[in-house]
């Protein structure tokens, strides 16, 4: 048996925003209609500053597969990415490896899209202006995916260090054909955009609540529960709140301390449930990652190194 190594970089150039984004949206439509299996498990250590997350799923015509997602919150301070992952594809049938792909970018890629594909579904039909909070790799493969779901005529930036906000705004603004600008603090982004990206890392508000605006979609990639979230949790008494998995959602609030979900995504995807009602709805999407993302995306990236013979195999 061959078995395909695939390092991130030729992760990075085997798959398009666009096609990351259209395979996530076919996923989700999948799952909401029952014809996907999904699992995961994980756990916790070095005090909860470390964490093993693992994800499987069985995708029709994508296959089947696997993802180790480590989660750690001392890299940062060591110029180490806070996300290490990795997916395995296997044969539907047989269960061999086919497949072992570097998924720290791709991560990055699918929760992008789903969160773009969510602004679209969620956010006003009217939305012009983009708000990214943070710097990092999730708030660039973030602002491509929104920019590839909907027509943004602008985008503003806030990020914790001076630095970094200028090495993201350096590099967008050479990829991408609107305007990237910073501004000095997370609530002037809120005052300014009608989709909000929050691709941080961080357990405690990046904003408040009233700086907020009526009519505003908000997509939170962080963590949130009872003890923790990147926005403050009194805004979810005014939001209607959409996840990807009311299961895994729950899980991380104590019992009866969960908010009200609207619906999943999926559901609004298939229109087994209503989205937006409202101009002035507040919307807000958390997801907690779906193990089928990692395997539509993955499939993208292994059968076009295939098809161009790059990639390393090895006898397995």
């Amino acid at each position: 048996m061959t078995l395909l190594l695939v390092p991130d970089a030729l992760v990075r150039r085997s798959i398009t925003v666009e096609e990351c984004n259209e395979a996530v949206e076919s996923g989700f439509r999948l799952a909401a209609r029952g014809d996907v299996g999904d699992a995961y498990g994980g756990l916790s250590y070095n005090g909860d500053t470390s964490s093993i997350k693992l994800y499987a799923s069985h995708v029709p015509r994508a296959g089947v597969g696997a993802k180790i997602l480590g989660l750690y919150a001392d890299n940062p301070a060591k110029g180490k990415p806070y996300i290490r992952a990795v997916v395995t594809l296997l044969d539907p049938d047989t269960g061999e490896l086919e497949a072992l792909v570097d998924a720290t970018y791709l991560t990055a890629l699918r929760t992008g899209a789903a969160t773009a594909l969510a602004a679209r579904e969620l956010g006003r039909r009217d939305s012009r202006v983009l708000g990214i909070l943070g710097t990092g790799l999730h708030a660039r493969t973030h602002l491509l995916c929104h920019l590839a779901a909907h027509a943004f005529r602008r985008v503003v930036i806030w990020g914790r260090h001076p630095r970094r906000v200028e090495e993201y705004l350096t590099e967008m603004r050479s990829t991408v054909d609107v305007s990237v600008e910073s501004m000095p603090a997370a609530d002037a982004v809120c005052a300014e955009a009608d989709v909000i990206a929050c691709t941080t890392s961080a357990r405690t508000p990046l904003f408040r609540a009233e700086a907020v605006r009526a009519g505003t979609h908000i997509g939170v990639a962080a963590p949130m529960g009872s003890r923790y979230s990147e926005i403050p949790l009194e805004l979810l008494g005014r939001s209607r709140l959409f996840v990807d998995t009311r299961k895994k959602f729950r899980e991380h609030w104590e019992p009866g301390d969960h908010p009200a979900v609207q619906a999943e995504l999926g559901e609004v995807l298939v229109g087994s449930a209503e989205g937006r009602i409202k101009a002035e709805d507040v919307t807000i999407f958390k997801p907690e990652g779906m193990a089928f993302e990692d395997v539509v995306s993955a499939r993208i990236v292994v059968d076009r190194v295939r098809r161009e013979g790059s990639g390393q195999a090895v006898n397995w």
